[in-house]
């Protein structure tokens, strides 16, 4: 700097301003000296100059500064101007304090917590130090700590009641600084959701695209989904499982499906798909968002099989059925198709003709499949598929090639199986089966009443113990069924015409010549007075001494 010229004994001040920089982690520390140098020197004598030195010192600086952050990181700046925040009944609110030292010497500060409501309990937590009082720490030049404010909503509060927390920060031997939060009882529905999103989809598939939306308020949400109204014959659904519920700060990842009609051009569509999700707090609020998803086509080769028919029913052995298929290109390319049947086992299926060169944009063709028995097929439905393929190499277009399945019966007076085939390679007619059947059924009816008749002659095993040339055994089995019945007889044996008194008077005349009585097995009849009757045996008697009662009383 040049000065004007001084006269004799003249003097000029001239001040010098020295900037100390602010303090950054602590730096320049107090304390720290530093020399500041002026010379001063003659314009016209350079030999003539003074030299000044002054010593500058930084003193200390007690900067610094305090910021409160909710359970998220947000900064709530001042209580005028930030919002309440949302809590619940029983909910543990989380309030960050930070304090910084952007001074450059060490600091030593006292802090403290209130609520305007004694119900809401509150407490500072800084490390392992958890107090309701006052809390001490220090924070060294250019360092922070952050101290958590703890308070517990209680449970009988009022919906919308408001409590401010205060929080004091006092230096020690320096300035306070105070600053609150306010919170209010309340339910907040709140979704973030992702950007809209686009389907790229080919002709004849299906186009899928993904939402995600998360639950950014402090209640469980109940959630409805729904696809808004699309374009005519435009399908739009949900191809993965929709969560109906979402807790706090869950999230959930929704996959949406769309089919379109055949023919789009290729390109980004006018039309977008409104998905709309609709969230529910238990408290009834409600909150709406619908995305709205773009569709881009992309080159597409399409084709469908529309047949006349479905099924050809009673088709004899000796002719075929005709099915008639419509080619159509629902694509947006034009391309030339190949036709292939299955094999059907005991069918010839043919396809005429089996390619066309080219079919294009929303054009047609028509081709025939025919379907011929053979004499060994069964008359029941039977089934096989026709394919039709694109003959493009599929370098530039999305090809979606179709398939279609037709069914088909033989005529059942046009078929036979088992014995009924035999016959008729035979030569015989069908009915002769019947006849056949008739006959082998009598023959079974003669030899089971045959069989009955032999049964009859047959001697049962009671009958074995009937002495041999016994009148017992004489006559056909009904005849001695009928004379065991027969209470009358001649000569010596008794008759009805002999009274009981006189049975009695024999009886009691011959009583005292009579041997004891023998005992006979239990459920035999009583023996006669005079024992066992004359040729009998004790196993005789047992078995038919009913009858000999019978005959003889």
């Amino acid at each position: 700097m040049v000065l004007d010229p001084l006269s004799r004994l003249q003097f000029l001040p001239l001040p010098i301003q020295v900037r100390i920089p602010a303090a950054d982690a602590g730096e320049p520390a107090a304390g720290v000296t530093e020399d500041i140098t002026c010379v001063t020197t003659s314009v016209q004598d350079s030999s003539v100059s003074k030299t000044d030195i002054a010593t500058v010192t930084v003193f200390e600086s007690y900067e610094f500064k305090i910021d409160l952050e909710d359970e998220e990181g947000n900064v709530l700046g001042a209580l005028a101007l930030a919002e309440d925040r949302a809590v619940l009944n029983g909910d543990l609110s989380e309030t960050s304090v930070i304090v910084s030292n952007e001074g450059n010497i060490r600091m030593d500060f006292t802090m403290t917590v209130s609520s305007s409501l004694n119900t809401w309990a509150a407490q500072l937590v800084y490390g392992q130090q958890q107090t309701t009082e006052q809390l001490q720490f220090s924070i060294e030049a250019g360092e922070f700590a952050t101290i958590t404010v703890q308070m517990i909503v209680p449970e009988n509060a009022e919906m919308n009641t408001r409590n401010t927390l205060t929080i004091r920060t006092t230096l020690i031997d320096g300035d306070m600084v105070v600053n609150a939060t306010r919170f209010n009882v309340q339910e907040i529905a709140s979704l973030d959701v992702s950007e809209d999103s686009t389907f790229t989809l080919s002709l004849g598939q299906t186009g899928t695209t993904d939402v995600w939306v998360r639950n950014a308020g402090n209640v469980p949400l109940s959630l409805t989904w729904s696809i808004g109204t699309l374009p005519i014959d435009w399908v739009g659904g949900f191809q993965s499982l929709i969560p109906s519920t979402l807790d706090m700060n869950r999230e959930a990842l929704v996959t949406v499906g769309l089919d379109v009609p055949g023919n789009l051009p290729v390109g980004m569509m006018d039309v977008t798909v409104p998905v709309i999700v609709e969230a529910i707090t238990p408290g009834m609020e409600t909150v709406t968002h619908t995305f709205q998803l773009n569709v881009e086509i992309t080159p597409s080769i399409f084709v469908e099989l529309s047949p006349d028919s479905m099924t050809l029913n009673d088709i004899n052995s000796d002719s075929s059925g005709t099915f008639i298929i419509s080619v159509t290109n629902f694509g947006n390319q034009p391309s030339g198709f190949s036709f292939e049947a299955s094999e059907l086992s005991n069918w010839n299926i043919e396809v005429e003709p089996t390619s066309v060169d080219n079919i294009a944009i929303g054009e047609s063709v028509d081709i025939q499949v025919y379907a011929s028995p053979r004499k060994s097929a069964s008359p029941g439905l039977a089934s096989f598929v026709i394919w039709a393929n694109s003959t493009d190499n599929g370098e530039v277009s999305t090809i979606t090639n179709t398939e279609i399945t037709l069914e088909v019966s033989r005529s059942r007076d046009d078929s036979c199986s088992g014995i009924g085939c035999l016959m008729v390679s035979l030569g015989l007619p069908k009915w002769t089966l019947a006849i056949v059947f008739l006959v082998v059924l009598s023959g079974l009816g003669v030899v089971l009443v045959r069989m009955r008749k032999e049964s009859e002659n047959n001697m049962s095993p009671d009958e074995e113990l009937i002495p041999k040339g016994s009148a017992l055994h004489s006559g056909s089995k009904t005849e001695r069924r009928a004379m065991a019945l027969e209470t009358g007889s001649a000569g010596e044996v008794l008759s009805k015409s002999v009274s009981v008194d006189e049975i009695s008077d024999v009886i009691s005349s011959s009583a005292p010549s009579l041997p004891p009585p023998v005992p006979v097995p239990p459920g035999a009849m009583p023996l006669p007075p005079g024992g066992l009757p004359e040729g009998w045996t004790m196993d005789q008697w047992v078995a038919y001494g009913h009858l000999w009662y019978e005959q003889n009383t």
